[in-house]
């Protein structure tokens, strides 16, 4: 049988619930997040996107510096089975919107630090729908030519109950093993 990325994590989480996958800094002390809090983020943060429409085959934009929310957010947008599109978050404002239009990205989900540049550049994105901002509580949200702006914990906590069930969206959109789960675009 085949394994999926999402497979993978949920098997994780049932062998390792309270080992630790993740360590990371935040505001200067060291953080763990277990097996089984990946999970839960994770389930979130597909739940958001399927609040939004987004559904198995659509593409997700990851437009983040290495954090530590990286890992829940590309295993929930693959736990549903849509494709994650990483940006690399060094690209200036050309190279970003390339990757998006070309790829064809719905959804967004970036760092405040890009609210600005995303801003600038969501009239060159026709397809992109949705942005949500880690970080995001301090600026305007506003809708745009289409385009909803959500700040990301807010989105994750309004998402905790329905995620936790057994008719979550990790449970109904699950991706088929053959399916890209991720689109990468390199520079050469």
């Amino acid at each position: 049988m085949s394994m999926t990325i999402r497979d993978m994590l949920i098997r994780a989480a049932a062998e390792r619930g309270d080992g630790v996958a993740l360590r990371f800094k935040h505001a200067g002390a060291w953080r763990e997040l277990s097996y089984a809090g990946l999970l839960t983020r994770a389930r979130r943060v597909g739940e958001v996107l399927a609040g939004l429409r987004i559904r198995p085959g659509d593409r997700v934009g990851l437009y983040l510096e290495n954090c530590s929310r990286w890992p829940e957010v590309y295993f929930g947008i693959t736990g549903i089975g849509a494709a994650a599109v990483p940006v690399d978050a060094g690209l200036l404002e050309q190279g970003a919107a390339h990757v998006l239009r070309d790829s064809g990205a719905r959804a967004l989900i970036s760092s405040a630090r890009h609210y600005g540049m995303i801003r600038d550049l969501e009239r060159t994105l026709p397809g992109l729908e949705h942005v949500m901002l880690i970080d995001g509580t301090s600026l305007p949200l506003p809708r745009t030519r289409g385009v909803t702006y959500r700040d990301y914990e807010q989105a994750l906590d309004g998402a905790a109950d329905r995620a936790a069930t057994a008719a979550a969206a990790f449970e109904r959109f699950r991706p088929e093993p053959a399916a890209p789960a991720s689109i990468i675009y390199t520079s050469g």
